[in-house]
């Protein structure tokens, strides 16, 4: 591949090369997702789902950027500590041990999530569904779970 000289910026010492070519894969997807899609604005609630994974701690990263209160969710607590201490989520809710829809509808005062960022879909999708705010925004990508099932489901 041939890219502009004026394009290219020198790999950080701290990451390997894998996660150097992924670095623009998940910021890329979680930035068109919240900002240019989503509209993301600040104070806004932003439920981020499997917070866990490259482009949902890209997206905590990119909502709180745009001044957004995150919920990240994760599987584990070792997970959802993560996103709060290194990411910055201001929430963060375990998927197995904690019915997300209750965590976010008392975190939010009942309003529920003004967006909802959900990179796996598939199962998740009835739960992230009911944690939207009324006129809330949802930008699904990745479909990882719903590719599995050969799902037809549209967000």
């Amino acid at each position: 591949m041939l890219v502009p000289a004026d394009r290219l910026a020198p790999k950080s010492a701290c990451y390997s090369f894998e996660e150097a070519a992924a670095f623009g894969c998940v910021y890329i997807t979680a930035y068109y997702g919240l900002v240019l899609n989503a509209g993301v604005k600040p104070g806004e609630f932003v439920l981020v789902q499997a917070a866990g994974s490259g482009a949902g701690m890209a997206a905590v990263q990119v909502a709180k950027m745009a001044g957004a209160v995150v919920i990240a969710t994760a599987g584990s607590d070792e997970k959802c500590a993560k996103a709060k201490q290194l990411r910055n989520a201001d929430y963060a809710v375990n998927y197995r041990t904690q019915d997300i829809a209750a965590a976010v509808g008392e975190i939010t005062g009942g309003r529920g999530a003004n967006v909802v960022f959900d990179p796996v879909w598939g199962e998740s999708a009835a739960k992230t569904q009911k944690c939207l705010a009324l006129r809330g925004r949802g930008s699904c990508w990745g479909w990882s779970a719903a590719s599995r099932r050969r799902s037809t489901r549209r967000c």
